[in-house]
């Protein structure tokens, strides 16, 4: 968790879930905003005017400005709707997500690897036990 200060015109792109290519997990959740702000809390700059930084959620455009629903860590419990204005910066909270870790070529290779290996030792156990059954037949 980090956050960055502009205004929304500015960062449009980071007004989203990251699904979207947003750095904003919480978009279109009030639920998730508030756990993120409670999880966080002040261990982020109590910017904009000690409120901490913004965890947008939605937006509103009415004719010429526009407002914002959020959640700070001073009201992580309480929707707030302020008229923000798309040129006013602002301190906003933003999450990076680390991807879940995804083998890699090696294992993979590793894995078509032990396959093989696992088929020419079946192809032997077959052949093995059918030079045995020949063996067999043939003595009796």
């Amino acid at each position: 968790m980090t956050t960055f200060a502009g205004s929304y015109n500015d960062n449009v792109s980071k007004f989203e879930a990251a699904t979207n290519g947003g750095v904003m997990p919480w978009w279109d959740s009030q639920d998730n905003a508030a756990a993120f702000a409670l999880a966080v809390g002040p261990d982020l700059d109590l910017t904009n005017a000690n409120r901490g930084p913004f965890y947008g959620f939605s937006k509103y455009l009415p004719s010429m400005s526009l407002d914002l629903k959020v959640r700070s860590v001073a009201y992580p419990l309480q929707t707030r709707t302020w008229n923000l204005g798309t040129n006013f910066s602002w301190t906003w909270a933003q999450a990076t997500l680390i991807p879940a870790n995804v083998p890699g070529p090696l294992p993979a290779f590793g894995l078509a690897v032990a396959f093989g290996f696992s088929r020419k030792l079946r192809k032997r156990i077959k052949l093995q036990k059918g030079t045995s059954d020949i063996s067999t037949s043939a003595g009796a």
